[in-house]
């Protein structure tokens, strides 16, 4: 079985995050700049409205937020909604910040859909839906029991042999 498509999907995550990782001018990692590039098309977004676009870790999200609020270009407020929770405010450099990472991305965006037909963006997005549903269903490990040294595994007996 060959990991080509897999190895292919890998291989492009890990430059496009280098190419992000890049814009250090406008924020020090691809999850902040996709932080702010979010955060500029809202007034202001809570925790979990946040968490859903990035599709990160509540770990991940709290640096990225933790770094984003050091460095003054964010701040939490406590959500007028639902006062268990925090709504993200851009701070007026933040903003300036948020605006330089939505025009680099949709630069970046027009320079990609560019060298691609109508018919291959949409097929891409098409595959991109069809692969997160795949990858949102959880993952379960399969199950290992040791069976006792007397009795045989019996779904070894199970399985069946091509051919037979």
């Amino acid at each position: 079985m060959s990991l080509q498509f897999i190895a292919d999907i890998h291989r492009v995550a890990v430059r496009l995050t280098a190419v992000l990782d890049g814009e250090t001018d406008i924020a020090g990692s691809a999850g902040e700049l996709f932080a702010l590039a979010i955060l500029c098309e809202h007034e202001q977004l809570d925790i979990a409205g946040l968490q859903a676009k990035l599709s990160v870790a509540p770990s991940t999200l709290s640096s990225i937020v933790n770094r984003l609020q050091k460095n003054e270009l964010v701040q939490r407020q406590t959500s007028l909604r639902d006062r268990r929770t925090f709504d993200l405010v851009l701070t007026p450099p933040g903003k300036e910040k948020a605006l330089a990472a939505r025009s680099f991305l949709e630069s970046l965006e027009d320079r990609m859909t560019g060298v691609l037909s109508y018919g291959q963006v949409i097929a891409f997005t098409e595959v991109v839906e069809a692969l997160e549903k795949i990858l949102q269903a959880p993952v379960r490990k399969a199950k290992t029991r040791k069976q006792p040294a007397d009795r045989p595994n019996r779904r070894i007996h199970q399985i069946k042999r091509p051919g037979a």
